[in-house]
């Protein structure tokens, strides 16, 4: 099954960990601090949910006495990217870096490592959010953010033994 570790490892390959973005990457609910002034990327799951039944598959139980059972999730993160403009920026870098990072996720390169995890990434044409908050001490700091849906198998398996004989030494009738 996917997990936040993956996305992160999407984001900052370990081969070149700056080829996307060269800020922090925090995955929601660590103990990491955020330096919103410097900048930094934020990644929160919002609502993993399966989207079908679990499916048994019985033909795998018969052949290697293995109960395996899956079911497709559909696991959406919102990506927030924080960061103070440089005083004579002209652009709004967060929404560069936020526009960036949407397009490496739909590349092959994406593509091609989901693959391995047996996942997909839904086509990402989510609008980039672009807010503007302050601190209490009247610090300005961008926001954007999106969201990105990823579809994976949750596959479990039991060790099951075959009965090999049956044997009845009283006959109920009722």
């Amino acid at each position: 099954m996917f997990d936040s570790s993956k996305l992160y490892k999407m984001l900052k390959p370990d081969s070149n960990p700056d080829l996307i973005t060269s800020l922090p990457v925090i995955i929601g609910g660590t103990t990491a601090v955020p330096n919103y002034i410097s900048g930094c990327v934020i990644i929160h799951p919002l609502s993993p949910k399966p989207i079908t039944s679990q499916f048994k598959n019985m033909l795998d139980f018969v052949m290697d006495g293995k109960a395996k059972q899956s079911t497709l999730y559909e696991l959406t993160y919102q990506i927030d990217i924080y960061k103070q403009n440089a005083k004579n920026a002209k652009t709004i870098e967060v929404e560069n870096e936020a526009t960036k990072i949407q397009e490496w996720l739909k590349s092959f390169e994406v593509e091609e490592y989901l693959r391995t995890l047996d996942c997909e990434i839904y086509a990402n044409y989510k609008p980039i959010r672009l807010t503007l908050n302050a601190d209490l001490n009247a610090q300005f700091t961008n926001r954007a953010s999106f969201d990105v849906t990823i579809i994976s198998t949750n596959q479990i398996s039991e060790k099951i033994d075959i009965i090999e004989k049956v044997v009845f030494e009283k006959t109920l009738t009722i």
